[in-house]
Order: C-alpha cells, then sequence, then structure tokens
C-alpha cells in the first residue's frame, strides 16, 4: 500500500499531514510501504534459483527441484532532527509543548525528515551525492545488480538519470518498523519537556538553557531483486534517452501497467521525454491520485521527484 493508505490503516493522526507533505515527494507518494520483520532490521528473501518444471507422462515419473534462495537483510537507520528553543522564547509559547502546537512549525521539522528520505532513496550512503548512515539507494541498487540499462555519456557535473522501479508488496518496499502509536515520524521531548543546560563553550564551560524536542523517522528500502530497480544514467542536453530506451528500462523490471510500476526522473528528464513525441507518452495522464504524476509512457506513470538531480558525476558510476 502507499504512504497514505499505509497511514490510514495505522489510525495515525499524521495521516493528513505525512499525506500533504509527500505531494512534492514524488518517490514517497508513489512508492510501497511495509512493515519491518524485527522492528530496527528487516529480513528477506533472495531467490537466486526458482528450479523449473516439467511434463511428466502418466506413470512416467519426475525430478525433483527446488528454488534456491539467500536470506539477506537491511538496517533500519534513524533520520533525525534536533530541535532547541531558548527557555526565554519557551516562556513565550507556554513551554515547548505550546511551541511544538503551531501546525506550521511542526511540519517544517517533520518535512525536512521526509525530505532527507527521499534523498537517501535516490542516492543511498553514496558519500558524495547521498546521505551518511543510510540504506543502499537506487543509484546503487541498479548498479550493483548490472540493471543500468544505458549510459549515455553526459558531461559529469551536469548529467540525470531515469529510474524505473517495479513496487511489489512484501518484496520491493519501504520498510518501517510498527510503532504502538501508528506514527510514521515520532517526537520525543529531551528530558520529558524539562529546562536543558548543554554546554555550549567547551573552553569556558558556558552553558546554553533550551528546552528541545527530537523528531526521528526509521526507514529503508528494500529491493531484493534484480527486477526490482533499473536505471538509465549520464543524461544531458546533448545525450538524451530514446524511445526504445525508455521500453528496455520498463522491461528491464517487468515493467507492467499494473499501478505498480513507476517512472522517476526530475524536471530536466522530464523534459527529455517530452521532446521524443512518441506516442506512448501521455502528457494528460487520467486522475491516478498522486499529485507528482506528470504523464504516463505506455500505461506506466511518469513521476517528477525533485530529489534526482542534474549535476550527478562520475561518483556515481
Amino acid at each position: 500500500m502507499n504512504i497514505r493508505d499505509f497511514l490510514i490503516s495505522l489510525q495515525s493522526e499524521q495521516a493528513p499531514i505525512v499525506t500533504d507533505l509527500v505531494k512534492s515527494l514524488g518517490i514517497l507518494e508513489t512508492a510501497q510501504f511495509g512493515f519491518s520483520s524485527d522492528y530496527l532490521r528487516h529480513e528477506f528473501e533472495v531467490q537466486t534459483d526458482d528450479g523449473d518444471a516439467a511434463v511428466r507422462a502418466i506413470n512416467g515419473s519426475i525430478v525433483a527441484t527446488m528454488s534456491n534462495s539467500i536470506l539477506g537483510s537491511v538496517q533500519l537507520p534513524a533520520i533525525e532532527r534536533l530541535v532547541e528553543i531558548d527557555k526565554v522564547l519557551a516562556k513565550r509559547w507556554g513551554g515547548i509543548q505550546g511551541f511544538l502546537n503551531d501546525k506550521n512549525r511542526t511540519t517544517a521539522y517533520m518535512r525536512s525528515i521526509m525530505e532527507l528520505l527521499a534523498k537517501a532513496m535516490i542516492y543511498g550512503d553514496d558519500p558524495t551525492f547521498g546521505v551518511t548512515g543510510a540504506f543502499k539507494g537506487l543509484h546503487q541498487i541498479a548498479k550493483a545488480n548490472d540493471n543500468v540499462v544505458a549510459q549515455l555519456s553526459g558531461t559529469t557535473g551536469s548529467r540525470t538519470s531515469i529510474f524505473a522501479v517495479h513496487w511489489n508488496e512484501g518484496e520491493t518496499q519501504i520498510v518501517m518498523p510498527q510503532e504502538a502509536n501508528g506514527d510514521i515520524v515520532q517526537i520525543e521531548l529531551v528530558g520529558g519537556g524539562t529546562l536543558q543546560a548543554p554546554t555550549a563553550d567547551t573552553t569556558t564551560k558556558a552553558r546554553s538553557l533550551v528546552y528541545g524536542a527530537n523528531f526521528w523517522a526509521n526507514a529503508a528500502l528494500c529491493a531484493p531483486a534484480k527486477a526490482s530497480v533499473a536505471a538509465i544514467t549520464q543524461i544531458d542536453s546533448t545525450h538524451k534517452p530514446t524511445a526504445g530506451q525508455i521500453d528496455l528500462l520498463i522491461d528491464a523490471v517487468k515493467g507492467l501497467a499494473d499501478g505498480k510500476t513507476f517512472l522517476y526522473m526530475n524536471r530536466e528528464g522530464r523534459r527529455y521525454i517530452k521532446e521524443l513525441k512518441n506516442s506512448k507518452l501521455s502528457m494528460a495522464p487520467g486522475d491516478t491520485g498522486y499529485n507528482t504524476v506528470v504523464s504516463d509512457w505506455d500505461g506506466i506513470p511518469v513521476v517528477l521527484e525533485e530529489s534526482i538531480l542534474s549535476t550527478e558525476t562520475t561518483a556515481l558510476d
């Protein structure tokens, strides 16, 4: 289920807030969400050999086969934000809780966490473009699985990528722990909302007098199959994908117009797709229920994802 349905199923009070936040974060708006198997760790099965079927004649025999798999796992790191407010300012709001009760302020803190999660979804823990300490992202997974269907040799520092993802419940999904309160973003007052005095200067031992709150979410991308993620990389203004390469990208994830396959790109990538003027591209998709779906390619939604950069370099190759 997508993030909206995921939150509704949890009866989370954050449902309307988070649903609104991800309207500008295409990959989070359209991704499949599910629970991790072991709170901050998720185990999943990776099929290495499905085994073969055979025809057996009446009174004949058949060779027994079984599928072979290995067990993979991913850790769910915490994406956090620590907020501190001087005690004098807190007094104006009647304390830290009153300060946080401002919907716009709390929404801004939650948005920063969701934006960083979206960035990690694309670039993972890549030291140049990703998020330190995060999980593996689409770029890294497509490369590791040898599922980059085309590298177009665009100029380093001025290029972008397009991704295809086939989401699948229990397989290719964003996994999160099942929290008792049903919320995606957890909020906790530092010290139970009491005044804190952290050291501000280690030399003079001067201290700040603040109230604090910690916002965090634990999540990871699980994409165990080669056909989970594919990419076209090194795209720039003079090295653009062809219609055939877009079809190949979709085929690389065994894509279907089933509501589970999506193409992700930034505004530059979208412009290049529009230039193809192919009959498979519809610029006026029907009501998909997603704010970031800007068109579709042969029934596959084209999703605008602002976290995909146009300044990618050879560091990602």
